[in-house]
C-alpha cells in the first residue's frame, strides 16, 4: 500500500508543478512589457505631480508688507493754462498774486486717522471713516504711502504724516 501512496503522491506533486510552470508560462512576453509600461507611467504621472505641487509650494505668495505699486501720473491734467491767462488778463495786486500763489495749507485737524491694516495684496487706511488705499483722495488730498504706523497725505505739493499715536 505504501507503493500505491508514493505514486500517489509524486502523481499530486507533478500536477501541482505543472500547473504552476504552465501559470508563469500563461504570461507572455507580451504582457510584460505592458505591464511593465503601466508601471513606468505610474511611476512617470507621481513624479509630474510631485513637482508641480512643490512648485506651488514654492511659488505661493508671503504674507506681509507689499511694496507699493508705482503710481501713473496723468500729466494731461496737471497741464493747465487757463491759470497762467487769468494772472495775465487780471490787474496785478497784492491779494491776487498772494491767493495764486500760496496754495491753501494742508490742515492736520481735517483728517482723522482711526485706523491701519494691511490684507495679503493691499494696504489700508480708516481716515475720515472711508477705507482709502494708497493713491486715493480724500479732501483733496493724495494718500501717498500707509505704512505700519503711519499716513502720508500729499496736497499740491505739501505733505502731511498722520500717525496712529496723533490725537
Amino acid at each position: 500500500m505504501s507503493i500505491i501512496n508514493d505514486a500517489l503522491k509524486k502523481t499530486a506533486e507533478s500536477i501541482q508543478q505543472n500547473t504552476n510552470s504552465q501559470a508563469t508560462e500563461n504570461v507572455k512576453p507580451a504582457e510584460k512589457k505592458k505591464n511593465m509600461l503601466i508601471y513606468a507611467l505610474i511611476i512617470v504621472a507621481g513624479l509630474f505631480l510631485g513637482n508641480l505641487v512643490l512648485n506651488m509650494l514654492a511659488h505661493r505668495p508671503k504674507s506681509g508688507p507689499v511694496a507699493p505699486k508705482p503710481q501713473e501720473v496723468n500729466t494731461a491734467a496737471l497741464e493747465t493754462k487757463a491759470p497762467l491767462e487769468q494772472i495775465e488778463q487780471t490787474p496785478q495786486t497784492a491779494d491776487t498774486i498772494n491767493t495764486i500763489a500760496a496754495p491753501e495749507p494742508i490742515n492736520k485737524t481735517d483728517f482723522q486717522l482711526s485706523g491701519i491694516f494691511f490684507s495679503d495684496l493691499e494696504k489700508y487706511a480708516l481716515l475720515n471713516n472711508q477705507i482709502l488705499k494708497e493713491g486715493e483722495m480724500i479732501r483733496g488730498a493724495t494718500v501717498k504711502t500707509i505704512t505700519t504706523n503711519s499716513v502720508e497725505l500729499e496736497k499740491q505739493g505739501q505733505t502731511l504724516i498722520l500717525s496712529t499715536g496723533d490725537k
